[in-house]
């Protein structure tokens, strides 16, 4: 996702100029120019939430990263800037990705898998949720059983059990 210099986004944050890197090296952004999401307000990139009010938006957002030509280059700028964050600390659409599907794609610090906490297991079922995957879907992706999946849905939304 590129972002125009000085630009505000919802976030509050101010973007620094897209012709060079932090460094100042330009080989490394050159790919920004030919971004589809070039000239695109940034805001649509970056969502205020992640519930399914705003499913119309990633969505757009996600089509234009789908016909992107430089899509891959953002998406591994992407997960160098964030490399060694957290989820919370990841913010909107790169590459066609969502920072929960970025957070997922770091690899782990051992050899096991990273335990989820039961918040951030919440996060990522609504998160999927959002998308209309089925609750099996949901399952597989996240390694849990269809039960599992659906009684969290019900907690989440109210339901009683």
């Amino acid at each position: 996702m590129t972002q125009k210099p000085g630009q505000q986004t919802s976030t509050g944050k101010r973007y620094a100029s897209s012709s060079s890197g932090a460094n100042g090296d330009t080989a490394h952004t050159t790919w920004q120019h030919r971004a589809a999401c070039r000239g695109e307000d940034p805001d649509l990139f970056f969502p205020r939430g992640w519930s399914t009010a705003y499913v119309p938006q990633i969505e757009r957002a996600t089509d234009i990263c789908d016909r992107c030509p430089v899509r891959a280059a953002c998406l591994s700028a992407a997960l160098a800037m964030e490399h060694g964050k957290g989820l919370t600390e990841r913010a909107g659409i790169w590459g066609g990705t969502t920072p929960i599907e970025r957070h997922r794609m770091t690899p782990s610090r051992s050899r096991r898998r990273r335990q989820t906490t039961a918040s951030g297991r919440r996060m990522e079922i609504v998160h999927l949720a959002a998308f209309r995957l089925t609750e099996q879907q949901i399952a597989d992706r996240l390694g849990i059983t269809r039960d599992y999946v659906r009684t969290l849905l019900r907690e989440i939304r109210g339901a009683t059990p």
